[in-house]
């Protein structure tokens, strides 16, 4: 199940189609943004600070190289020169420092999965509320249960 959001817990307010949220098992993810394909195929990125889909096939990972394993290159014309170019720059363009998301910009919804909440926050007075809520945690000591009871009390 999913759903568009439009101002999400750790993100700035954007229209409608930027922002999707799913539900699985009966509770939200932390929300994923909507990327343009930044190789200009027409495609699209979905990302969060827990992974990333694509609507076309993703570049693998680089692997160490190994002092051990040495491979041989073969010579290349140039349409097999312009593929390959164009994959080592989408693969660039994709590698995990690129991606623009991550645990240290989306940590409060990260932080309130964990915590076990069911439904994320979202809307105009969501970071508020929870900047409210963890300026309590920090002064009374409260537990991750009692975090969840405030949240879960919210109607969203």
């Amino acid at each position: 199940k999913w759903r568009f959001v439009e101002e999400p817990l750790d993100f700035p307010k954007k229209s409608m189609g930027a922002y999707i949220r799913l539900t699985v098992d009966g509770r939200d993810i932390p929300t994923y943004a909507v990327h343009r394909d930044p190789t200009n195929s027409w495609g699209f990125i979905l990302q969060n600070c827990w992974g990333v889909f694509a609507s076309f096939e993703l570049p693998r990972r680089k692997l160490p190289v190994s002092s051990t394993h040495t491979t041989s290159t073969p010579a290349l014309d140039e349409s097999s020169l312009t593929n390959q170019t164009s994959r080592l720059a989408k693969r660039e363009l994709l590698e995990d420092s690129r991606l623009s998301v991550n645990t240290q910009w989306q940590w409060r919804e990260a932080l309130l999965y964990n915590f076990g909440c069911a439904i994320l926050p979202d809307g105009p007075r969501a970071a508020e509320e929870f900047e409210h809520a963890w300026r309590r945690v920090q002064s009374l000591g409260m537990s991750s249960e009692e975090i969840l009871r405030r949240y879960q009390s919210f109607q969203y």
